[in-house]
């Protein structure tokens, strides 16, 4: 986990644009464990937090990168 300083939380706008995927299938992969869980920001408001996207995201990268090789 990062230093808490360096922690920061990505909407769902933020999140499909880095993914690109769309708000159904991300509920999709995350139900199934998958995708990482969005944490409660507040009443109303939800998000990931950015470090966790990003290993998601390189972990995409990974397994697609090793199917090549």
């Amino acid at each position: 986990m990062p230093n808490p300083n360096e922690l920061r939380v990505l909407r769902q706008k933020e999140v499909t644009a880095l993914t690109g995927l769309r708000e159904t299938r991300l509920r999709e992969l995350e139900k199934a464990g998958r995708f990482p869980r969005r944490i409660k920001i507040s009443e109303r408001a939800c998000g990931w937090l950015a470090h966790e996207v990003q290993d998601y995201i390189a972990g995409r990268v990974a397994l697609s990168r090793g199917r090549r090789a």
